[in-house]
Order: C-alpha cells, then sequence, then structure tokens
C-alpha cells in the first residue's frame, strides 16, 4: 500500500487494513519473544508508518516518532549483526543500516515541524552510521584514489603501531626495555656485535600491517562489496538531501553547496549504484543556485533534473 503511494497511485486501498494486520503480528511476536527481541520488528513497522505519513503530508502524525524509534534503537545500537541474530526474532537490515535509516526518517520528520537543529543533528548521525559502515567496507562514499587512501591507511596503522610499541618500553609501561626517540631498544649488547644487536631488533618488530584494498570507484565495486554497501549509498544520500533543505531554511547557502558537491562526487563514483538519485542531485544543485540567485544556471540544473528522472527514475 505504501508502494502505491510512493508510486503515485493514490493512498492505496488497502494502507489501513494492512496497517492494523503488522500492528496485530507485531504485537503477537512481541508476546511471544518478548520487546526487545521483537525491537527490530517494532522498528520496522515505525518505518513504514512514518515513511506513509510523510508521503501523505501528515506531518503531525509524526512527531512522536523520534522519541520511539530513539527508544527501539537504544536496545540495538551498540550490538553486532551477529548478537542481533542470537538475541532477536526478526532480521530486517543490518545493524548500523537500520539505526541510519532510523536516524533519517527522523530527521525528516522534524524538518516540517520547525525543528531545524534538531533534525541535522539526525540526519548527520545517520550519515556518521553510513560512514562507519562503508570504512568497515572498504569503500570510499564520494570515490577517490584507492591506492593513496591504502598508502595512508597502512601509514598511519604503522604509526599507531609503532606509538604503542614506545609506550609498553616506555619506564612508565610495562615493558623490560627502555626506548630511544628514534624506537631503537637499548639494552645490552650481545657477543654477536652489530649484527645480532640488529636481529634481535628485527625480532622484536612486529610485521607491518597489510594494505586494504580500498574502493574509490564503480569500476573497483565488488558484487558482494556492491551488496552490502548499496544501502548505506542510499542512505547517505537521502541524508545529503534533507541536510541541504535544513541548510537552505537556515540560509547556511556554503554549507549546502558542499553538500551538493557531496551529492555529485557519490552519483559520479557509483553511476550504477546511484544512478536513480542523478535528478537528486541535480534537483538540489538547482535550490543552491537559485538561493544564490544564479537563475539561469538553476534553470538548467531542473531541466537536467526533469531529464534525469525520465531516464533514471526519481
Amino acid at each position: 500500500a505504501i508502494a502505491q503511494r510512493g508510486a503515485g497511485e493514490g493512498a492505496g486501498a488497502g494502507e489501513v487494513d494492512a496497517a492494523e494486520a503488522a500492528e496485530d503480528a507485531v504485537k503477537a511476536l512481541e508476546e511471544a519473544v518478548g520487546e526487545e527481541a521483537a525491537a527490530p520488528a517494532r522498528l520496522h513497522l515505525h518505518v513504514l508508518r512514518t515513511l506513509g505519513n510523510l508521503a501523505a503530508g501528515n506531518v503531525h502524525a509524526t512527531a512522536e516518532v523520534p522519541k520511539i524509534v530513539a527508544r527501539l534503537v537504544k536496545s540495538i545500537e551498540g550490538k553486532t549483526d551477529d548478537e542481533i541474530d542470537e538475541a532477536h526474532a526478526y532480521k530486517w537490515l543490518p545493524v548500523r543500516a537500520t539505526i541510519a535509516l532510523a536516524k533519517l526518517l527522523t530527521g525528516e520528520s522534524l524538518r516540517p515541524l520547525g525543528k531545524f537543529s534538531e533534525a541535522r543533528r539526525d540526519l548527520e548521525d545517520a550519515m556518521d552510521q553510513c560512514d562507519a559502515a562503508l570504512k568497515h567496507l572498504g569503500v570510499m562514499p564520494e570515490g577517490g584514489d584507492a591506492d593513496a587512501k591504502a598508502i595512508i591507511e597502512q601509514e598511519q596503522l604503522i604509526a599507531e603501531q609503532r606509538a604503542a610499541m614506545e609506550k609498553e618500553g616506555s619506564p612508565s609501561g610495562r615493558g623490560e626495555f627502555k626506548t630511544s626517540p628514534r624506537g631503537k631498544t637499548k639494552g645490552k649488547r650481545s657477543r654477536g656485535g652489530k649484527k645480532a644487536d640488529a636481529d634481535e631488533e628485527t625480532e622484536d618488530q612486529p610485521p607491518p600491517p597489510p594494505k586494504r584494498q580500498w574502493v574509490g570507484s564503480e569500476i573497483d565495486l565488488a558484487p558482494r562489496t556492491a551488496n552490502d554497501a548499496k544501502p548505506y549509498l542510499h542512505i547517505r544520500m537521502l541524508a545529503l538531501q534533507g541536510l541541504v533543505g535544513a541548510d537552505l531554511t537556515a540560509t547556511k547557502l556554503s554549507l549546502a553547496a558542499a553538500r551538493t558537491e557531496q551529492m555529485r562526487a557519490m552519483v559520479e563514483s557509483y553511476p550504477r549504484t546511484l544512478r536513480g538519485y542523478a535528478s537528486v542531485a541535480d534537483h538540489a544543485e538547482g535550490q543552491v543556485l537559485h538561493s544564490l540567485g544564479m537563475y539561469k544556471e538553476a534553470a538548467a540544473r531542473f531541466a537536467a533534473a526533469a531529464a534525469a528522472a525520465e531516464s533514471f527514475g526519481p
């Protein structure tokens, strides 16, 4: 029923009945396994209800959604996907995707009520959840040089490794050796001379962390990684779209323009995965240009958005 509404086919004849049936099903699940185990199912139901109310323009019906969602998110926050599978009787989305989507919807429900600071906070939280998940997957959301990213990450890990070793070797640490500013171990020289010392230092040094393979474009995106990253890329785009609207309302034009650049970078880096969002990025750019008084340029972006929507969908 909600899909019919989203496709512009009206409210959907079975929306009320479907909502009541879903409520009864979730209540039955809560009675069977407990409220905490059924929290993902309850959260899924609130997401669907919020989508329906926002699509219908029934903003006031979503006023209590942030409190309800925050309580449900708290029951799954900090847990891993494996822990969720063991503790909950309902499987929906990965933990971070669930939290990101919940934050996105609470932010979008707060915007029409004029609570822009709270909306911006929730939308930025949604982006943070997506960025953390994409980093874990090794995906650069706005594209970039994957090889350079891998080198930078490896250098950071090596620096952290050295810092940890120096801390262990310091007098205040638990190590038995003192460490010089250059990171070399000071101690008694063995009978073998310098070569023996060098061998000992080499043995004490752990192997450098391997370089991780990062994804900076659609070409590098393997099918499995693409499937795992897709919900986070989509939610991140929608969160950016909401933040552009909030920034424009607050007349933070430079910040809104920077966010549209982020949206454009995402679409250009992953054109196949995000092809349905090309029109969204064009429309957001048009809004910013119109707010800056660049009406001809804005009209061109709106025309591009219409063409993209015609080709790839909204």
